[in-house]
This record gives C-alpha cells, structure tokens and sequence, in this order.
C-alpha cells in the first residue's frame, strides 16, 4: 500500500475511533518508513497524527521520549516536513503544560504559512496557538486566535482540524460560542453556524466532557419553554407542540420565539443543535396530556 493511502487510512480510522485499526497501520506506515528511509514522507503525512495518538491514550512517556530523540537530530531539509515536526512537538509541550515552549515553535510556523495562503496548516496552527494561550489564561488571546480559525474553516468546511483536539477544544470553541452570544452576534450570522456545525459535530466521549465545562445558558428556559424544546427535538411541528401540551398555537409560537432568543439562534434546526451542545434536551420529554 502507497505511503500515502497508509496516511489517508489512518486519518479516517482516527476519525472513527478505532484504536486497534489505528495501531495497525501506524506499525505498517513504519515498516514502510524504514524500507523507504524517507523521514520526509513520515513527517509530512504520518507524524502528528501519530503524536496525537499516543497523546490521546495516555501514552505521554512515548510521546516525551520522542521529542527527546529528536533534540540529537538535525532539521528536515524540507520546510513544510518540518512545519509537521514542530507541530508535533507543540502537542507534546501542550500535553506538559509548556505554553510557553509550544507557542515558540508554532508561531513562526504561523506566520509563514499564513504568507504562502496555506489556510488548512493555518487552521491547524491558530488552533493550537489558541489552546496554548488558553492554558497561560489569556482567553482573549485564545478566543481571538480561534475566532480567525472558525472564520477561516468556514468556506472550506474544515471539521476535523478543531475536532482531532479533543476536550481542550472543545472547551475552547464552547467559550468562543458564549463569548459571542455574550456580544449580541446573531444565531443566523455565517459564522456564528458553522461554529454551532462544529459543536454538534463533537463525538459523544468527547462531548461529555466539553459539556460539564460548559456555563449554564445566560437566561435558563422555563418549564414550558423546556418542554417544548423537547417536543421540538422529537422533529414535532408546532401544531403537534399544541396538542401534545394542550395549549393554543400562538402559545406554541410565542415559546418558540423565546427559546431561540434564549440560545441565541434564528431558526429551529440551530435551536435543537445549539440545545444539544448545552446538553439541555431531555432523553425522554414528557408531555402533558
């Protein structure tokens, strides 16, 4: 198998959670390296998803021993190989809770990716600098990076680059999306949806976690408001809401009104998103009879 179908079979097993597959092909794509005795392809297609790997699994030791290894070895010829060196080892950093040392080694990475319109690596680098940040407790700075970042994804309908971050992103992008409820940005603003894309988009372990971190919403729904809500995220209409609650339609329409507002969205697809990021949707919703 081409080095490069190894890489693109790899990310998509990451994407899956299958661990076992993962370690299978990562065992593979080293075979191959050592045949090959090209560190420029591991690098360029294997590296940081590798990184991120042991990092995800508790395998930080691993990881550590690596980046140590490498301080005896000179740098890739190649620019871009060892743009994905450097990110790797910023993970590494980051997993110590090093900051300081991780935003050193992506930020010049930043600024020349940003000059060669490189927009995925540039995604990819805001993310992380942003997490780095984050952690010095400068949120700010953070949610200013990762703004850009969520604007930049938007057209090309980046994902994975804020989701393979795991829970620190997710907490992340969860502080990005109050802040800007905080300042009044509509639910229907481009931007503004796409970041609800993202949140909705968080697998389930990954999600839990992201929830418990989150603030509760601003201005908390009432009982009916919370019912409906439910009923809403059955897929019911509003006459449906009606009946099943027995009250008047333009009860139903008015509650409507008012959970929207509450989340900060425009519409009800992006009220039962936005509702499930928050994780305030009951399992089984109980109407009234």
């Amino acid at each position: 198998m081409a080095f490069t179908a190894l890489a693109f079979l790899l990310k998509v097993l990451l994407a899956r959670g299958e661990i076992e597959e993962v370690s299978t092909v990562l065992q593979q794509a080293e075979h191959l390296m050592d045949q090959l005795q090209n560190p420029y392809l591991y690098a360029l297609y294997v590296l940081v998803d590798q990184v991120r790997f042991w990092l995800a699994h508790g395998e930080i030791e691993r990881a550590i021993q690596w980046a140590e290894r490498l301080e005896c070895q000179d740098p890739l010829p190649s620019p871009l190989a060892q743009e994905r060196v450097e990110v790797a080892l910023a993970q590494v950093e980051l997993a110590q809770r090093k900051p300081g040392q991780a935003l050193t080694l992506l930020m010049p990475r930043l600024e020349a990716a940003a000059q060669q319109e490189r927009w995925g690596n540039v995604i990819e680098l805001r993310g992380l600098a942003a997490l780095a940040h984050q952690m010095r407790g400068e949120e700010q700075e953070a949610l200013t990076l990762l703004a850009e970042a969520v604007r930049l994804a938007q057209p090309g309908g980046y994902i994975r680059s804020f989701l393979d971050e795991g829970s620190p992103m997710a907490m992340l992008l969860s502080a990005l999306r109050a802040s800007k409820r905080r300042q009044g940005k509509p639910g229907n603003d481009a931007t503004t949806r796409y970041l609800d894309r993202i949140l909705s988009a968080l697998p389930p372990d990954i999600a839990g976690d992201h929830h418990a971190a989150r603030p509760p919403l601003p201005e908390p729904l009432s009982v009916r408001e919370q019912e409906v809500l439910d009923l809403l995220a059955r897929g019911a209409s509003n006459q449906e809401i009606a009946e099943a609650l027995v009250i008047t339609l333009d009860t139903v329409k008015r509650h409507v009104s008012n959970i929207l507002s509450k989340l900060g969205v425009s519409n009800r697809t992006q009220a039962v998103a936005q509702a499930r990021a928050f994780r305030i949707i009951r399992e089984k919703p109980q109407a009234r009879t």
